[in-house]
């Protein structure tokens, strides 16, 4: 039996391990002064995305909010994989992530 493995790393550590690929129609999440964030709901992004590496497919999550807390911040989260539910946008990256790896980069 295999257990999978829990990483929280930060965006910086993120892109200089899987460094995420420019998406020249993108728009959003910015990294080297170039987008590398895919919008779904763009036909030629949708088949980039779905044509990817099942292995090289982020997805961008929004809101890890505690409602207990008035305070909390509202924060964006980036996790290996590719979901639909919650998603505001998707990643490829030119290195794949390991299978048995849940993989979170948490925004500010």
């Amino acid at each position: 039996m295999s257990s999978v493995k829990n990483i929280k790393m930060s965006f910086d550590e993120w892109i200089e391990k899987y460094n995420p690929i420019h998406n020249p129609n993108g728009e959003g999440i910015v990294a080297g002064e170039k987008s590398i964030q895919f919008n779904m709901l763009n036909e030629d992004d949708h088949k980039q995305v779905t044509s990817a590496d099942k292995m090289a497919v982020w997805t961008l999550y929004d809101g890890e909010f505690d409602e207990d807390d008035e305070d909390a911040d509202v924060k964006m989260m980036i996790c290996n994989g590719l979901s639909y539910t919650n998603a505001v946008g998707h990643f490829i990256t030119e290195q794949k992530f390991n299978q048995a790896e849940n993989i979170e980069v948490l925004l500010d």
